[in-house]
């Protein structure tokens, strides 16, 4: 959970930071909103440890993923 602040709890903050990137790269870009896909995934992908400082901070990310659209794997 997060103490305080903006959101009430780690999925909305997520997704907050999830709906930044992609106003960032609909208002400095060329990319097709169309083709932008944002998602929070709260607590529940996280790739480090959140016992630990540097661990949560590891969780602090957005993960941009480019798929060719020729590819079957969309």
């Amino acid at each position: 959970m997060t103490s305080g602040g903006k959101y009430s709890n780690n999925d909305e903050l997520s997704s907050g930071r999830a709906l930044s990137v992609f106003y960032y790269l609909c208002e400095n870009t060329n990319l097709d909103p169309a083709n932008l896909i944002h998602t929070g995934r709260g607590e529940y992908n996280p790739i480090a440890d959140n016992s630990t400082d540097e661990g949560r901070a590891r969780n602090r990310r957005v993960e941009i993923k480019i798929y060719n659209p020729l590819s079957s794997s969309y």
